[in-house]
């Protein structure tokens, strides 16, 4: 004999007698996109979005005029009609902002960001005075400093200028008076030695003469005493014009080594000046 078996109900009874509460959903089709969404008609949220999905829009305003603000709440607001709530199930637990009271909160909390991002108190202003007058008392030693070297390099250079000058003034007076001095010399020099010539060939008439037995002994040796005489002159002028030339070679040459050291040390220092 066949007998069917009931299945107990898998729903439970409520405790408080009520039956169970299931929740509210509206299934619907947005007229404009032709998709369906499903809302909660307490939270007003949409079911099928991600539990973890966060969308995040920021709009910058970088000042607090009227324009601006009004621009941006026109870019973020949406305008829509009970008719369009109704249909999509939002029609519960809606709250309400007027765009002028939103645009006045906005524009009020922008203009307390940009006073209290621009405000200074005392004591870091103090500071900043402080370090302000730091950095400029530094940078006017630091160009204090510069202008003192840059005079004393003046100096210098001036100094060099001077010293080359009296060098270039000696050089040439050496060069002068030691020219004058050589040619006394070698004038010396010349008479001597023509003057030598001159006894050599007396000399040698008197030898002739001698020869032919005229010639007088006594003036004949009297003649080689000149001739001796004069041959020793002309040594000690031309050993006289031979030191007279040396001690000139070296004067010349120091007073040009001074020279050439006062223009390159000038050199450099105007170098230095330039940079």
């Amino acid at each position: 004999m066949n007998s069917k078996r009931s299945v107990p109900s898998q729903t439970q009874p409520n405790p408080a007698g009520n039956p169970p509460r299931r929740a509210s959903q509206a299934s619907t089709i947005d007229p404009r996109t032709s998709v369906t969404k499903t809302f909660d008609s307490d939270t007003d949220h949409d079911l099928r979005a991600p539990v973890n999905t966060i969308v995040h829009q920021e709009t910058r305003v970088e000042t607090a005029s009227e324009a601006e603000v009004d621009s941006h709440l026109r870019s973020l607001t949406k305008r829509t009609s009970i008719e369009e709530l109704t249909r999509s199930g939002r029609t519960k637990n809606l709250k309400t902002l007027s765009e002028r009271d939103l645009s006045e909160w906005i524009k009020e909390a922008l203009r307390q960001v940009i006073s209290t991002t621009t405000s200074i108190g005392d004591a870091e202003r103090e500071q900043l005075l402080i370090n302000t007058r730091t950095q400029l008392t530094s940078i006017m030693k630091a160009r204090q400093a510069e202008g003192n070297a840059h005079a004393e390099d003046a100096l210098t250079l001036a100094a060099l200028t001077a010293e080359r000058d009296e060098l270039a003034k000696r050089l040439a007076a050496t060069e002068i008076q030691g020219g004058g001095r050589l040619a006394d010399v070698q004038q010396q020099l010349t008479e001597s030695i023509a003057g030598r010539y001159a006894l050599a060939a007396r000399i040698a008439d008197l030898d002739a003469l001698l020869a032919s037995s005229v010639a007088d002994p006594d003036e004949l040796s009297e003649l080689r005493l000149q001739l001796d005489e004069r041959d020793a002159q002309v040594a000690k002028v031309g050993a006289k014009g031979d030191e007279s030339q040396r001690i000139a070679r070296d004067v010349m040459g120091r007073l040009k080594r001074e020279q050439e050291r006062a223009l390159a040390e000038k050199t450099a220092l105007t170098d230095r000046i330039a940079a």
